[in-house]
């Protein structure tokens, strides 16, 4: 067999096709996620009463563009699809913007928010939206570096739980410790001399507000499970981000018509193994 017959053709990567729409100027300072919508009833939502009330859901998922460009969400298709009892049906659905609100003290996650248009009425089982709808995409962010931060935040606070706990726990030793032979008074004493009552219960007090102080470090990282699978880039932020899962979906008139996640577009191999 010749060389020329075992060369491989050239393929295009998922990422090179993602920047292929875009303008020269942006495809530098944009990123491509694959954005999912879970359109229904919410609880406690305040859309009508007899809107989803099937309990059907509209699940549409399909990639798009954060850009520097204007803020701007671009689909990169230009257009939804999903099935109802007559079969597939694509719909269009053009760009909107996005706002990235910074942390804060209290804070290590960034407020995402971001919009997009259906200018077509979609309906599935009573789950409908309107022609002209825009939805309002509210969700958290996270960048590498943040997790890495509240991670060694939560393990400096639990290295000190376990500090407190091991000095609580030298009060019993030294109490029940085996007793000593003192040769001058010739008989048996404890071995170790006991602290005050009142250092006593500093070191429990002291134990309390540590363990106090793990939790609220705690409760701030991220569960692995809540967050996109794999991370990706993000305009505006070095390195790469994840995306937490059961963000708000919300319409026009700010009711809550359901959740969204997302995932980025790469040209890595996917891995869903989580650590338990």
């Amino acid at each position: 067999m010749s060389a020329a017959a075992l060369q491989i053709p050239k393929t295009t990567t998922t990422t090179s096709m993602m920047m292929k729409n875009l303008p020269e100027s942006s495809v530098a300072a944009a990123a491509g996620w694959r954005i999912a919508l879970n359109i229904g009833r919410e609880r406690f939502t305040s859309m009508p009463s007899n809107w989803a009330s099937s309990g059907a859901r509209l699940p549409l998922v399909f990639p798009c563009n954060f850009t520097t460009q204007q803020n701007e969400v671009i689909p990169i298709k230009g257009e939804v699809r999903y099935v109802d009892s007559r079969g597939e049906v694509v719909k269009p659905i053009t760009k909107g913007n996005w706002t990235l609100d910074p942390p804060n003290q209290n804070n290590a996650q960034r407020k995402l928010t971001f919009t997009l248009t259906f200018p077509e009425t979609m309906n599935r089982n009573n789950v409908i939206l309107d022609a002209g709808t825009t939805v309002h995409c509210e969700g958290l962010l996270y960048t590498v570096q943040d997790i890495k931060d509240l991670n060694a935040q939560f393990y400096k606070a639990r290295d000190k739980t376990d500090d407190a706990a091991r000095r609580v726990s030298d009060i019993s030793k030294r109490r029940d410790a085996p007793k000593k032979w003192d040769f001058e008074q010739q008989k048996w004493v404890k071995r170790y001399k006991e602290d005050s009552l009142f250092a006593n219960l500093g070191k429990r007090v002291k134990l309390f507000g540590a363990n106090m102080e793990e939790k609220r470090k705690s409760k701030k990282r991220p569960k692995a499970t809540m967050l996109s699978v794999d991370s990706g880039p993000f305009p505006g932020l070095e390195g790469e981000v994840f995306i937490a899962k059961g963000g708000i979906v919300r319409g026009s008139n700010n009711a809550v018509m359901g959740t969204w996640s997302a995932e980025p577009i790469t040209d890595r191999p996917a891995s869903y193994f989580r650590p338990t």
